[in-house]
């Protein structure tokens, strides 16, 4: 019984948006899931990096986490539908050129780039969902997409762990597979879809409250 209601609960008038939305909960995972199975060999073995420049790469990976509330000044430019696929793009764009640039500076590029797609797109893909989902069906459906991402994000692991030896993998061709997946669902996504509607008010105003 609890699966007729879910699936009832599914269906439309909403499916393009779960539609785009589970695109986008597919997309995110295989760039970032396997950048970060791989990084700390990656730096290790092909780098050749100390701790002191784990650390930092580490560390600078978390600054754009802090500095998302940039996000509110670019939504004066472009919609939060198309910030997310760009945001995407760009995660996967450094992904994919990690294995390219093996050192400090590169890395650290790459690291940074790669961040800032990241959370931007969890940014404004949390904002849409609340958006677009209704109080009834929101639990579901959120719940659905984080399912996806973290099957995603398994068969990433799954593919690197039993590939790697069998079938040869290096760091170069994981990486860009993974970056070249996520950039061209990114595209279509961005292409495919028209900009949807939504019946909420949006807010433009910051809220400043003592406790949350």
């Amino acid at each position: 019984m609890n699966f007729k209601i879910s699936w009832k609960l599914i269906s439309c008038p909403f499916n393009r948006h779960i539609f785009f939305l589970v695109l986008l909960s597919v997309a995110m995972p295989i760039s970032y899931a396997t950048w970060s199975a791989l990084i700390n060999n990656f730096v290790i073995e092909i780098a050749h990096f100390s701790g002191v420049e784990i650390g930092w790469l580490h560390s600078i990976r978390e600054v754009p986490g802090f500095l998302a509330i940039g996000v509110i000044l670019i939504l004066f430019l472009i919609s939060e539908q198309n910030l997310a696929c760009l945001a995407l793009i760009l995660l996967g764009f450094a992904t994919g050129i990690t294995a390219l640039l093996p050192s400090f500076k590169g890395l650290v590029l790459t690291t940074l780039l790669g961040s800032i797609g990241f959370h931007y797109f969890e940014t404004v893909n949390q904002s849409l969902q609340l958006q677009w989902l209704s109080k009834e069906k929101a639990p579901i459906i959120m719940g659905l997409l984080i399912s996806v991402g973290s099957f995603v994000s398994l068969a990433a692991y799954l593919v690197i762990v039993f590939g790697w030896k069998p079938l040869s993998f290096s760091f170069n061709f994981i990486y860009s597979i993974a970056g070249f997946l996520t950039v061209i669902i990114s595209i279509i996504v961005l292409i495919g879809f028209k900009k949807f509607k939504t019946s909420k008010k949006k807010k433009t105003q910051f809220i400043v409250r003592k406790r949350y």
